[in-house]
């Protein structure tokens, strides 16, 4: 296996959560999307169910979701290799609520 490394200072990433009804939908854009993205772009579908602990907030206790993940280097590579804002999976399918 081999790697290539990039010279980076700040690398963002996160998770966009859906509700479980639309999988279809999320794993079909997701699918089409992933084609679009360069080999900066990591990302990856994941389906959780968030325990019904204290600990863990509100709107996510005891729910089940699909996740969206992604992470980039959204500052020195970003003009160069992200001009057109290619992290934009969020405007695709609007986020559903994650609160009650």
């Amino acid at each position: 296996m081999e790697f290539a490394l990039y010279p980076l200072t700040t690398v963002y990433g996160g998770n966009l959560f859906y509700s479980l009804e639309r999988a279809a939908e999320v794993l079909e854009l997701y699918n089409r999307w992933i084609d679009t993205l360069p080999d900066e772009m990591t990302s990856a579908v994941a389906f959780m169910n968030i325990p019904p602990l204290p600990a863990v907030p509100e709107p996510l206790r005891g729910r089940s979701f699909i996740s969206v993940r992604g992470c980039y280097c959204l500052v020195e590579l970003k003009d160069r290799y992200d001009p057109n804002n290619l992290f934009r999976f969020n405007r695709n399918i609007p986020p559903s609520s994650v609160r009650k």
